[in-house]
Formats: C-alpha cells, structure tokens, sequence
C-alpha cells in the first residue's frame, strides 16, 4: 500500500476542511457583529470562498484516487471491499460539509439547522456511516451554545483587558492631578509669600524716600540765617545714572545672549525644536538680572560718588577693613562666605539650572506628554533644590561654643563722624565771617571784638552748639541733631 496516493491526499483534505470549518466560525462571528455589507463580513466570506475552492481541487484527486482502486480490481492494490466503501464514505461525508458551508455562505439564515459537527467527519469515517450530510438539531443547537459562549468569553476578556488599562489610567490622572495640586498649594504660599515681601519692601522703600527727602533738604547748613536746599538735579542724575546701567546691563546680556544662542541654534537639534516660551525663558533668565545688577551697581557708585569729607573718609576706612579681613581669609574660608553671602541667588540659579537641565532630558522622550515632562522636570529640579538647601544649612552649621563668639566692639564711627562734621561747619562759618567782616585797626569801630565773636553775632546758633563746638560740655546727640552735615 505504498504506492496507495489515497492517505497523502487524505491528509491534505482533513488540514484543509479543518482550517475551513474555522474560517466559517470566523466568519459567523463577524456576521453577527457587524452588518453584512461590512468589511470584516466580506473579507471573511471571501477567505472561506477560496478555501472552498482549493478544497474542491483537493477532493478531485481524493475521488480519483478512489476511482482508480475501484477501476484497478482486488488483486492490484491489495485493497477489501470494506476499505473502499469507507473511502468512498469519507469522500461523500466531505463533500457533503463543503456543500453545506457552501450553502451557508450563500443563505447564511437556513443554515443554522443545518450546520454539521465539526467532528462528524471522523465519526462517520469510524463508524462507516456514508450519506449521512448533517448531525441533529439537537448536537447543531449545543454547538452555537458553544460558540456563543465563547464569542461571550473573548468579549469579557477584552473587556478586562479594557477596565485594566481604564483602572491604569485613572490611577495616572489621579497621581498627576494630586501632583498639580500640590504645585498649586505651593504656588499659592510662593505668591502669598512674594505679596508679603512685597508689601514690607514698599513700607521700606517709603520710609527711605521720606528720610532720603528729609536728608537732602536739610543737607544744606544755614547760612547767615537763610536755610538753602539741596540741587533738584541730584534726583535726575540719579535717576540717569540707574538707566545708564540698566542700558549698559542689557548691552552686557545681548553680547553675552547673541553668541550662546547662535551657537545653541546652529549645533544643537533639541534648542531648534524646543518651545517658543522656553527659548523666551532662558534669554529672560540672562537678560533681567544683568540689567538689574548694573543699573543697581551704578545707582550705588552715583551714591557713594556723593559723600564727601568725614564720611567718604569712613567709607574709604571701611572698604579697607573689608579688604584686608578677605585677604587673611583661607580659599576655604573664602569658598564659605561667599556661599553663606550668596546662599539663596545660588539655590535660585540651581533650580533655574535644573529645572533647564532635566526639561532639556525629558523633552527628548517621545513616549511622554507635555504634562507628564513638566512634572518630571519640577520634581528633579525641586528635588536638587532640597538637596542643595540641606547642604547650606550643613555648611553653615555653628556649634553652640561657636554661634556666640566674642562681642566686637561697638562701632562709634557715626560720633567720630559728626565730630567731624561741626568741625568742618565751624570752619566754614568762621572763615564766611571773615570774608564777610574785613578786620579794622581801630578797636573803637569794632568794639574790641574779634572777628570771631562777631561771627557768633551773625550766624544763628544756640548756646548748647557753641558749647558743644567748643568741648565744654553738652550732649553730642542733641548737637548732631542741630547741627547739619554741609556737603
């Protein structure tokens, strides 16, 4: 029975009328999932027409198989009668299944109780049963309970497949939402925080306009009885003094901002993509603080241009000091106090510098969304923020033996000050009444008075000044209070 082709063909058929009948389950499916004249219906249908087609051609060759052993008699292929009529069995039980799938192809309604067992064709091939075309109602209604429950089970499996990544969703957006509240809590106590300052640098700022206006307007020392106030053109140099720097701060920032962002431009692919209110972001980062450091640095160097006399000497004596106490000063030491001097515009520039750094990373996944890289960002750069907090307050840790360290001595320069002060103004006034009273070689026409006395005369003061002025006694503070500083 080598030569038989019976068992190789039979083969092929039984693989291809199982891939039908499953292409067929397919296709019920879909056709009562989606309407007839849809795309999944018609390819579905489609696939069973072609493999009905190539079953066909399969089903020839079996029958001719089967031809050939009954053409060729007993004694050629050695095969009984029973053998053929089983063949002959499976060949009209095959047929029968393709015509009914046929059929249910074209009326799929009048198929429902017709439908055979999937399994029919290996019974009826045991138990040698031919012409049997279909199983009863009763097998065709069990087996679309069947299918019905298991169409039933796959949908609940989606729909779990579903509810898990809803479920994983959820708890995202209730992770981020959290998240933004507490930014926004933050945010909130930031803003109050900022109003506050706010508020108590305006009292301040008030306080030093009223005493800045009081100082220039009693700044000018009586003269002759006559009070004269301070030039109006101090406020107006001042003021263009502060744009001056303002506009030197911001020339600084563009020569320093042109070259860093061409560059950034012209090399790097992730500034060329990055957002509009970021680029804006770092050039505002450069920009706002240069102008405000220069014009500040030049309001103060318009200032100090302005003492004279007794207080720049101070100054001088002061900047002295400083510089010298820098000089004895270890690199470590120097390290540290310029930290502890600068401690918080350096966590501020960390977290600028972070908050660019980590956005810059995390702007380069795809897999994230806007909101999820800003979070990410925030949270590395608030992260290093406290990092960088707790190692200040480490740094400037003083033990108790060191946080009190012995009292320095108390600073009398402002006496030393106004000593000096009503020097100059005695002087002043003593050589304006010189100039004003030429002296006289007769005695008669001035009474014997020197000139001095008869400056005392002449310019208004009080016996507590002129006692103070001459060191015999009095309160230096009721002095410094009437007599004014001259310029």
């Amino acid at each position: 029975m080598g030569g038989d082709p019976y068992f190789d063909v039979k083969q092929e058929v039984e693989s291809t009328l199982l891939h039908l009948q499953s292409l067929v389950s397919q296709y019920h499916r879909a056709l009562s999932s989606y309407p007839a004249s849809s795309r999944e219906v018609i390819s579905a249908r489609d696939e069973v027409r072609g493999t009905i087609s190539s079953i066909d051609v399969d089903l020839e060759d079996l029958e001719e198989s089967v031809r050939a052993v009954v053409e060729g008699g007993d004694g050629q292929f050695g095969i009984l009668d029973g053998e053929i009529q089983r063949r002959k069995g499976f060949l009209k039980m095959v047929k029968a299944e393709v015509e009914s799938i046929r059929a249910s192809i074209v009326t799929p309604k009048s198929t429902k109780a017709t439908r055979p067992s999937p399994s029919q064709a290996y019974r009826d091939e045991e138990e040698g049963i031919g012409g049997r075309s279909g199983p009863p109602n009763g097998e065709t209604e069990a087996w679309e309970r069947e299918e019905q429950l298991s169409l039933m089970r796959n949908q609940d499996d989606d729909l779990h497949l579903i509810s898990g990544t809803l479920n994983t969703l959820h708890d995202q957006a209730h992770l981020m939402g959290r998240e933004v509240g507490e930014q926004n809590m933050m945010l909130e106590d930031l803003s109050d925080r900022v109003d506050s300052t706010e508020d108590k640098l305006g009292r301040a700022m008030g306080k030093l306009k009223e005493f800045v206006a009081k100082s220039e307007a009693t700044s000018w020392g009586f003269v002759y009885g006559v009070q004269q106030e301070a030039p109006d053109e101090e406020e107006d140099d001042h003021q263009a003094a502060v744009i001056r720097g303002g506009i030197r701060g911001a020339a600084y920032s563009v020569a320093a901002m042109v070259p860093i962002f061409g560059a950034a431009y012209k090399y790097s692919h992730y500034y060329r993509i990055a957002p509009l209110p970021l680029k804006a972001f770092g050039a505002i980062v450069l920009f706002a603080p240069a102008v405000v450091i220069e014009a500040e640095n030049e309001g103060l160097r318009y200032e100090k241009s302005l003492w004279t006399g007794a207080g720049k000497v101070e100054l001088d004596e002061m900047a002295k000091r400083q510089v010298t106490e820098w000089d004895r000063l270890s690199r470590q030491e120097k390290a540290l106090k310029t930290f502890k001097e600068n401690q918080w515009a350096i966590v501020g520039g960390s977290w600028v510098a972070s908050m660019a750094g980590s956005g810059a990373y995390f702007y380069r996944n795809p897999y994230l969304t806007n909101a999820q890289k800003v979070v990410n960002s925030r949270m590395v750069a608030q992260g290093l923020t406290v990092l960088l907090i707790l190692g200040s307050a480490y740094l400037t840790y003083q033990p108790k033996d060191e946080a009190h360290p012995s009292k320095p001595p108390a600073d009398h320069s402002w006496a030393y000050i106004l000593e000096a002060n009503e020097k100059e103004e005695a002087q002043e006034k003593l050589a304006l009444a010189h100039r004003a009273f030429k002296p006289s070689s007769d005695k008669n026409q001035t009474g014997g008075q020197d000139p001095s006395s008869s400056a005392q005369n002449i310019i208004p003061m009080n016996e507590s000044q002129g006692k103070t002025g001459n060191g015999a006694g009095g309160d230096p503070a009721a002095s410094a209070q009437k007599v004014v500083p001259m310029k």
